[in-house]
């Protein structure tokens, strides 16, 4: 993956380019403000790196379908943070 180190003000000028760069030509934009960098643009993982990457951490659950085991994770995350809401209410 080839690496781009841009400014602020360019990344802002040129924002399309940058984006098609990333996009089609799977590289990787950083961005820099006063020597330190404000963010990274990183290309999306493809569907088969992202559920090779989730059954490299199931565990058990291998022999269950990577979309239900997606499902399954988001509505535990889900529940948890309700659950942690009820318990710390954000004051008014």
């Amino acid at each position: 993956m080839n690496t781009i180190s841009v400014s602020v003000t360019d990344f802002r000028d040129n924002l399309a380019d940058y984006l098609n760069a990333v996009k089609f030509e799977k590289r990787k934009i950083i961005v820099i403000k006063n020597r330190s960098i404000m963010a990274e643009v990183l290309p999306a993982a493809s569907v088969e790196e992202r559920k090779s990457r989730l059954l490299s951490y199931a565990g058990i659950w291998k022999d269950l379908p990577v979309e239900k085991m997606e499902r399954e994770i988001i509505r535990a995350r889900r529940q948890s943070a309700k659950e942690l809401s009820r318990q710390h209410p954000l004051k008014s």
